[in-house]
This record gives structure tokens, C-alpha cells and sequence, in this order.
């Protein structure tokens, strides 16, 4: 017998208007990159925040994370989103989901890249949605 309770659930507006707020935070932090906005980029992280690149290359915290992003930010990215989920616990919320991208290399030839991202946030004291662990290559583990 099913039941109902997962669709009752899913149509609350807190869960709602949680994944829209952190689906748009994501967002917001592929545009800063396209734009070149290591400013706008760098404030969707929580201070400490670790960024795990591939197996063995991480960056952790504000320096390691401008310094990271400034070599990707040169390829003006165009970065796209597949089908995600967010699940949410009280200020913790965890974002899943696809991503695909495309830039130019310094060279001027076309790189291209994807991957499936696991970031976990959490809810600032201000409500806004900060990512704590950015996983772009979850699926890249030694």
C-alpha cells in the first residue's frame, strides 16, 4: 500500500521555499563565475569552507578558494544544471545533482567538463544559504 505522506510532505512551502533559495544560491554561483565575480562567488561560502576538486585537490577557506577559482574564472564558463534534489534538515541542507560546463582555454580551444555535485550548506544566522562542503566531482573518489 503507498502512501501519501511523501507528496504531503513535498507540497509544505518551508521545503519549498528552501530548495528554490538554495537551487538559486547555486546558481547565482555559476553566473559570478561567468561574470568573472570572484567577490560574488567567494560570498556564497561559509568561512572554513572546503571545495574538493578531484581526489587529492582541495581548497579550503577563503585565500585557497580565490586562488582556485581565479585560474577557472579565466575560462568564462558557461556552466549548466540537470535534474538536482535538495534535502534539508533544520539550517543543514544538502544539494545533489548534474552539471555540465563549457569555456575557453587560454590557448583559445574549447574545454569542456561535467561532473556530479554534492554540496552541503547551511542556513546562516541572516537566512541566507552558505555552501560549507562543495563536492563538484562526487563521483571522483580515490
Amino acid at each position: 500500500m503507498k502512501t501519501a505522506l511523501p507528496l504531503a510532505l513535498a507540497a509544505l512551502p518551508a521545503f519549498a521555499d528552501d530548495a528554490a533559495l538554495i537551487q538559486s544560491r547555486v546558481e547565482a554561483t555559476a553566473a559570478a563565475m561567468r561574470a568573472g565575480d570572484l567577490e560574488t562567488l567567494l560570498s556564497g561560502y561559509a568561512p572554513g569552507a572546503l571545495v574538493v576538486f578531484g581526489p587529492g585537490a582541495e581548497a579550503r577557506g577563503e585565500t585557497q578558494l580565490a586562488a582556485a577559482y581565479t585560474e577557472f574564472i579565466a575560462l568564462k564558463p558557461e556552466i549548466t544544471f540537470g535534474p538536482h534534489n535538495v534535502l534539508t534538515a533544520g539550517d543543514l541542507a544538502l544539494h545533489l545533482g548534474g552539471w555540465e560546463m563549457t569555456g575557453t582555454g587560454p590557448d583559445g580551444t574549447t574545454v569542456t567538463d561535467g561532473g556530479f555535485s554534492v554540496v552541503l550548506m547551511r542556513r546562516d544566522p541572516d537566512g541566507e544559504w552558505r555552501m560549507v562542503i562543495d563536492a563538484p566531482y562526487a563521483t571522483a573518489v580515490e
